[in-house]
């Protein structure tokens, strides 16, 4: 090999490190909001499913309250 392939060589190299340095925080990056979108949309599922079981719960409670109110006025 003579020394203009030894210089070919020697600078892929240093492209393929820098591309390595420049790749990984870029990753992180990715990863760091990825985690925070899910995060945020866990939380948002978490809200919404909270404020539905509390639907379903008072909307529980007006129908016996209706079912009650029924009864009583038919056996007047």
């Amino acid at each position: 090999m003579g020394p203009v392939v030894d210089a070919k060589l020697l600078e892929d190299r240093l492209e393929v490190t820098n591309a390595k340095q420049r790749f990984v925080p870029a990753k992180d990056n990715t990863v760091a909001t990825a985690k925070s979108a899910t995060d945020a949309a866990a939380g948002a599922a978490a809200g919404t499913s909270f404020v539905l079981v509390l639907a379903l719960l008072a909307g529980a409670a007006a129908a016996a309250f209706g079912a009650t109110t029924a009864t009583r006025r038919r056996l007047r």
